[in-house]
């Protein structure tokens, strides 16, 4: 989505072969602009319409994250869309950050991911800008951490290990930060995924 974004204001044709510290600069200079990255009278896709729409969430979550730019690129899609039908704006201070903000959300799924989590999230909070961002979420920020994908790819006894680190290494940077973390543990698995008690699934 962004991609088309970009591609629409005229900023870059081909966003997705940029090397990340490309994406990063480019974004971050949008994010610092006073104006929507999204264009009032240009056509965009369904899916980008759908995303930006009215029924937008407020949390949004970045399923395997990577790297820094794939946080700023929800940022930048969000900044500037404070209307009726696109997204609160991020750069000013919301009457309610719990109903009104955007707040992106990292998911660290897989081994390799858990072991950049804290990493990526140090690198994210020094970039210019971000500061107010975080302000603008009441000084909170939520991190979801991957049980299902982990798994998959570690094993459980790896994946528990990492989940533990991952999670003792937040905190620390958070605390550090003065920033309030909020962890959401994302339970994989057919009976995790049906939000019943575990025992109930097995018995049935």
């Amino acid at each position: 989505m962004i991609a088309e974004l970009l591609a629409r204001a005229g900023i870059v044709a081909d966003y997705a072969s940029l090397s990340e510290e490309e994406k990063r600069a480019i974004l971050l200079k949008e994010l610092a602009q006073p104006h929507p990255l999204r264009l009032p009278y240009a056509e965009y896709s369904d899916l980008a319409k759908s995303e930006l729409g009215a029924r937008a969430v407020r949390n949004y979550i970045i399923s395997h994250t990577e790297t820094v730019s794939d946080l700023l690129e929800v940022d930048a899609a969000a900044e500037g869309n404070r209307s009726p039908e696109g997204l609160p704006r991020r750069g000013e201070r919301c009457r309610d950050a719990a109903r009104d903000g955007v707040m992106v959300i990292p998911l660290f799924e897989t081994i390799a991911d858990l072991r950049n989590a804290p990493v990526i999230m140090d690198e994210f909070f020094r970039l210019p800008g971000i500061d107010k961002l975080i302000e603008n979420q009441g000084n909170e920020q939520e991190v979801m951490l991957g049980y299902s994908d982990s798994n998959k790819d570690g094993g459980f006894l790896t994946s528990n290990w990492e989940l533990y680190r991952a999670e003792l290494a937040l905190v620390a940077l958070f605390r550090k930060r003065g920033t309030t973390l909020r962890l959401f543990h994302g339970r994989g698995g057919t009976v995790g995924r049906g939000g019943g008690p575990t025992y109930q699934a097995i018995l049935s």
